[in-house]
Formats: C-alpha cells, sequence, structure tokens
C-alpha cells in the first residue's frame, strides 16, 4: 500500500523563494517586520526587513538600521556598515555641495542651538530633554526647535523659535537651518520615523551632534559627534563610529519626572494572587525590557524584579533561575538595591519563560547597552 511521505520545507529554500518575489512581497515584509519588533523578535524583524530593503525606503531601512543595535547576533562591524550603506543609499552627500561659509563665532555673541526631534509633545522628551534644555544660559545661548507638529506652550516655551517642519524635504530643512544660522545642530530623534540624518548629510550647522534616541552611529558623515557613556559606547568601539564620541559620566539617558504626578505603585495583580497561581504568561514585561517606558512602568517593573528577588527558590526555579550575579531571597530589600543589570536580565528571563520554558545563557547575552534581549531559537 503506498503510504504518502511529508517533507518539511528548507529554511534556506523558503527564503530564496522569499527573496526572489520580494519585489511583490516587501511591502508585507516591512509589516511582518514591524510586528516582530514590537514583540522583541529582533532577528526575525531583521530578516523581514532585508526583504522590505527592495524597497529603497529611507523610513524602512532607517527602522532596520535602529534595531540592528538590538540585535545579541549582529556585530560592530554589521552595524557600522550598516549604517554606511544607509547614508550611501539616503543621506545628501556633502561632495555633491556647492563650498558653504558659515557665519565665524566672535566672542560675546550668543550660540544658537538648534534642536530636531520628530516627537516633542511626548514624556519622552518632558522627561529627558526639557529638563536640561531649560537650564540653558539665554544670556549665551539662543535656543530653535525643529519639530513634525506645533506643541503646547510647556514645550515651545523654552525656545526663542519653534519651527514646523513636516513638509520641508531634506534639502530645504538643510537650507532653513543655515538661514537661522544655527551654530550647533542636535537630532534627538534617533532612526525613528521622520528624522533628519539624511539633510545633515548636506552640513546644516558648523556642529552637528547626534544624541538621544541612537548611541551607535549614524554613518553619516558630516555628523561630527555622537553623545553616548561608556555602557552605550564602551572604550574600544570609536573605530566602528564615523563621529566623535562624547562620553557623558555615569549615563547619558537620564531622566526627570518632578514635572509629572504619578500614583504610588500598587503591588501588581500576578503577586496579589500568588506567583504560583498565575500564568507565567501575565509575568511578561517586555515593553520594559527592550522599549522605553514612562515612569509608571519603571516604578512598577522595579517593585516587581524585586518582588522576584524576595521570592522562595522553588518559584524561582520555576521561573528558570535568576541571572548570574542577582541576589538570593532576602539579600534585597527595596527597589534601589536592583541594578539595571540585574533588573533587565530578569525581565528578559521572565519573558522567555513565558513564551518558551526555562531560558539558556545564550539567550540572555547583554548588548552594547547591558540589556538581555532574547536571540531566536
Amino acid at each position: 500500500m503506498y503510504k504518502k511521505t511529508t517533507q518539511r520545507l528548507d529554511t534556506a529554500f523558503c527564503q530564496r523563494v522569499r527573496e526572489y518575489y520580494a519585489p511583490f512581497t516587501a511591502h508585507y515584509a516591512d509589516y511582518a517586520a514591524d510586528y516582530y519588533e514590537r514583540r522583541g523578535q529582533i532577528e526575525q524583524a531583521l530578516a523581514e526587513w532585508r526583504v522590505a530593503g527592495r524597497l529603497n525606503d529611507e523610513a524602512v531601512d532607517s527602522k532596520a538600521c535602529q534595531a540592528l543595535l538590538k540585535s545579541v547576533n549582529a556585530t560592530d562591524e554589521q552595524r557600522l556598515a550598516a549604517q554606511m550603506e544607509w547614508a550611501r543609499k539616503h543621506a545628501i552627500q556633502g561632495d555633491d555641495q556647492p563650498a558653504l561659509k558659515f557665519e565665524p563665532y566672535v566672542a560675546g555673541r550668543r550660540i544658537t542651538i538648534g534642536y530636531v526631534c520628530a516627537w516633542w509633545d511626548s514624556a519622552t522628551i518632558r522627561g529627558q530633554a526639557l529638563p536640561f534644555i531649560a537650564l540653558h544660559d539665554r544670556s549665551r545661548f539662543r535656543l530653535i526647535g525643529y519639530s513634525l507638529e506645533p506643541c503646547p506652550h510647556d514645550v515651545t516655551q523654552y525656545f526663542e523659535q519653534f519651527r514646523i517642519i513636516r513638509q520641508l524635504s531634506h534639502s530645504a530643512f538643510a537650507n532653513l537651518v543655515r538661514a537661522d544660522k544655527v551654530d550647533a545642530l542636535v537630532e534627538f530623534t534617533g532612526f525613528s520615523p521622520h528624522h533628519r540624518y539624511a539633510a545633515m548629510g548636506a552640513r546644516c550647522a558648523p556642529v552637528q551632534i547626534s544624541y538621544m534616541n541612537h548611541a551607535g552611529t549614524c554613518g553619516v558623515a558630516n555628523v561630527d559627534y555622537v553623545i553616548a557613556d561608556d555602557i552605550a559606547a564602551p572604550a574600544g568601539l570609536d573605530r566602528f563610529y564615523t563621529e566623535r564620541i562624547i562620553r557623558l559620566p555615569g549615563t547619558f539617558f537620564n531622566f526627570n519626572y518632578d514635572w509629572d504626578q504619578f500614583p504610588d505603585s500598587d503591588s501588581v495583580p500576578c503577586l496579589k494572587a500568588g506567583v504560583s497561581a498565575v500564568s507565567r504568561r501575565s509575568m511578561t514585561l517586555r515593553s520594559i525590557s527592550g522599549r522605553s517606558c514612562c515612569k509608571l512602568c519603571l516604578t512598577r517593573g522595579f517593585f516587581f524584579a524585586t518582588e522576584v528577588l524576595k521570592m522562595e527558590p522553588t518559584a524561582i526555579s520555576s521561573l528558570g533561575g535568576l541571572p548570574n550575579g542577582a541576589s538570593t531571597p532576602g539579600g534585597c530589600v527595596s527597589s534601589l538595591e536592583v541594578t539595571a543589570t540585574q533588573f533587565f536580565a530578569i525581565t528578559a528571563q521572565l519573558t522567555s519563560a513565558s513564551t518558551r520554558g526555562p531560558t539558556t545563557a545564550a539567550t540572555r547575552l547583554p548588548n552594547r547597552y547591558g540589556r538581555a534581549y532574547q536571540s531566536s531559537p
């Protein structure tokens, strides 16, 4: 009697088919990559963005570059190569521009700083950027904000001028910044949508700086500096940057939420109900392990991590154990004693436990930011 046999499709063959039909599936691949990236499945997202690269779209390629920073498998050489390829394809090339002459600095003249961001009206900017922007000495500095949309007064009050640039091409934006006689231009957006690194390739200002949302290199030749720290850009990585790295003491990623009021953090539901009785899936903290969070999220997250550290050994082992170096029960009393490294490792491990059981050391490798991201099986 004839018995039909089934064969599993070879993964490499499927990938070749995808690439062959890429002109028809590139848009789908971009949507799929966004989905994978939001889930923290970075390697799958990058595979889809490689297919979507056929679109030759600035925003699509930007998202792929930003996701590459989260990959535990990517090397610094690959990150640099990807950024330089992005710059080659999308940035205005300085060699194609006429010779520029900027107004020289004269002692006593106020220095004009231009800050660019695609999301000024956000909790991140209010908590991270506006606190230090507000401290500028207005007798020494003139501040100009560049934004996609109009913003409320609590944002615009710190700037002498607040420009809306959504409708401007990269060339028009570069001309606007030059007309504003900006001495130093700072890009906050990173490689999130609507950034202006392409325009910075045309040399908008005498000094151009990348800060806040992209601590890796941008690969754009005319960007002079990137602001980071010893964790985001450890010593020895300078050769993988096209910019000069300015390393701030401590951390470049500071938040101040004194401007807002948040309720006290209550116990999370799984602790009230008893950890052992709650589904592991309910303990996933994916948003904290891989994305920016508000103060309330972080407060609850640190509280939850602290409670995990105080759990009984048997309960901890049911979650796959704690990462190397984490405190044992009784060794951590308050959320302030949970280090960031321990916290991110714990949340990544809980995420892994909630989706496919106990993790191994290979799935807890920290990336260049010190956060632990899961690698694909």
